[in-house]
């Protein structure tokens, strides 16, 4: 699916949409209500639903981290705890208010907030960052590339951008159109033809849903092969993928055995990229 939306347009969909921050429907699912304890809960919760994400999230005390695409905040508390210098980022001023409230929470001082996209920060030509992370936002942007790129820039030499972007040929993609998929995945893997996808309303939705049952406004899928040449200006990068939906765990008894599977690291959901500038 091609992109028929202005920029313009996207961003004042995803302004609205991630304002109901990533992950209430967890939330509600926990009966948590808000506060130091309930999102100590929901956090232990996220974690144990994505137990490798924790080595992704590698940063030292006092490093400048930025972090792009806020969510419900786990991420960003979690750097808060490591005490790195952060510096968090999103177009929803929705998350924006809850990462500031666990700060108050947790008596966390010095972090800077941005509510803005990151396809036009402010932050250009002004800061330089040790870490980026962005864990499922840039897909959502309506341009990864350009949201790569811009991520190079904000970085200082030898920084690292850590982030993750939805599979374009996993296990849940290919079973919808099969035959289609999978001679697209074989041309794209291993004839060289690279390409980045908009997904439709009905793929949106398998991700990414908010409590209405509204898809988010926009998403790419993006194949191996393509997020290595769109972090070719990167001098080290590493891609793993990861992630299986709960249907496809259940054959193997438990959601930690399947995460484990040879299925989910090569046909997961989701691609994890650590690239050094």
């Amino acid at each position: 699916m091609k992109r028929e939306e202005s920029q313009k347009a996207i961003n004042d969909k995803n302004s609205e949409f991630w304002s109901e921050p990533c992950g209430t429907w967890l939330s509600n699912s926990l009966g948590l209500e808000a506060g130091i304890e309930a999102n100590q809960a929901y956090d232990t919760s996220y974690f144990k639903f994505y137990p490798y994400l924790k080595k992704y999230l590698k940063v030292g005390k006092g490093e400048e981290v930025l972090e792009i695409g806020l969510g419900s905040g786990t991420v960003s508390e979690y750097l808060m705890q490591k005490e790195v210098i952060p510096t968090f980022l999103d177009i929803a001023p929705g998350a924006i208010a809850k990462v500031k409230s666990r700060a108050e929470l947790i008596g966390f001082e010095g972090a800077s907030f941005c509510n803005e996209s990151i396809l036009d920060t402010s932050l250009i030509g002004k800061r330089k960052f040790d870490k980026i992370i962005a864990i499922g936002s840039l897909h959502h942007t309506g341009n990864l590339a350009k949201a790569i790129d811009v991520c190079y820039e904000l970085l200082k030499d030898g920084g690292i951008l850590i982030f993750m972007v939805y599979n374009a040929y996993s296990r849940r993609q290919i079973k919808k159109e099969m035959k289609t998929l999978f001679l697209s995945y074989l041309k794209n893997e291993y004839f060289g033809e690279v390409k980045i996808f908009f997904g439709n309303q009905n793929e949106n939705l398998a991700y990414d849903e908010d409590t209405k049952g509204e898809a988010a406004p926009c998403t790419q899928f993006v194949s191996l092969k393509a997020i290595e040449r769109l972090c070719s200006k990167f001098s080290k990068r590493s891609f793993t993928i990861e992630n299986l939906s709960e249907n496809a765990c259940k054959k193997y008894g438990s959601r930690d055995r399947g995460l484990l599977s040879w299925e989910a690291r090569n046909f997961g959901t989701d691609i994890y990229g650590v690239c050094k500038k």
